[in-house]
Order: C-alpha cells, then structure tokens, then sequence
C-alpha cells in the first residue's frame, strides 16, 4: 500500500525532548566587528587645500622665505601602524621626514625643517590629537578627507588631504 504525505508535512518542526524544551532556539550573537578608528588614518595622502598657512607660519615664527616656499610646497604624508605604535613618513616637495610615536607616550618628532619638538598623541573620538608645547594639532577623517587643523594662540590653519593609495 502506497502512503501519501499531507502537502506541508515536511516543514513540520521536529518535536523536542521535553528536557531541551528550556533551550533557547537559537545561539546569541557575537558584538558586531569594530575597527579602532585610527585605522582608517593608515594609507597615503596628498594635500590638496590649506587655510590659513601664511598666518599660522608667522605666528610660529617661521622667516619670509621659508613661507613663501611653503605656499607652493607638495605634500604627501603616509601613515603605518602596528598596534599603538605609528610611522608617520611626511614627504615635503618629495623631502621625506619620518616619524614614530606610540598612543599615549611622548615623542620626539622632526618637522620637515628639521625643528625638534616633543608631542604626546592620543586617540579622542576618532581623532589624532597631538599635545605640543605650543601648538595644538588635530587630525580626523571628515567624509573621504583627512583634515589637519593646527592651532597656535588663536591662529588656525586647516589642510586637507585626499586619499591617494
């Protein structure tokens, strides 16, 4: 004799030991990936825009010359990590000036005249802000750009750099 199954029979849910009934039905789910924020700052970047360079250099200081030859300057900076630790390698008309610092520890950086200065990075909201004697310096992700702003006194210059690999 031929059996024939009802239509839908074999979508019909297994029944389950009354012991496993208090299980629940289905496992929990790990915490969704996160990238720490600072990853995103890893790669190479070219400036294409800056604000307010001539104020801020003179208020820093810096002679005539060295800002007019600024003005014109190409830059390009890349970023490394490794954990905490960072390479920033920044390439001035093709000049490279390389420096390391780890979150949260002093370092010793070299700007791309070679003026030495101390500086102590931390990582606040998903920004790179760096504690200077005098100067401050932030570095976030706005959209696709990375923005630096550089403060002195009440003088803000602000560059921006587009993603270049």
């Amino acid at each position: 004799m031929l059996r024939v199954a009802q239509p839908g029979a074999h979508l019909a849910q297994p029944k389950l030991a009354p012991n496993f009934a208090s299980f629940p039905t289905s496992s929990p789910q790990p915490p969704p990936l996160r990238l720490r924020p600072a990853m995103s700052f890893v790669g190479k970047w070219k400036m294409y825009k800056s604000e307010n360079f001539e104020e801020f250099m003179r208020a820093c200081k810096y002679e005539e010359d060295v800002i007019t030859r600024g003005k014109t300057a190409e830059i390009e900076v890349v970023y490394e990590r490794q954990g905490d630790d960072f390479t920033m390698r920044l390439f001035v008309n093709g000049k490279e000036t390389v420096n390391c610092f780890t979150l949260g520890k002093e370092a010793e950086l070299t700007g791309p005249l070679g003026t030495k200065v101390k500086s102590t990075t931390v990582l606040e909201g998903g920004k790179l802000v760096s504690k200077l004697e005098k100067i401050s310096h932030v570095q976030e992700l706005v959209g696709d750009e990375l923005v630096e702003t550089l403060g002195i006194g009440t003088v803000v210059m602000v560059r921006k750099f587009k993603r270049v690999a």
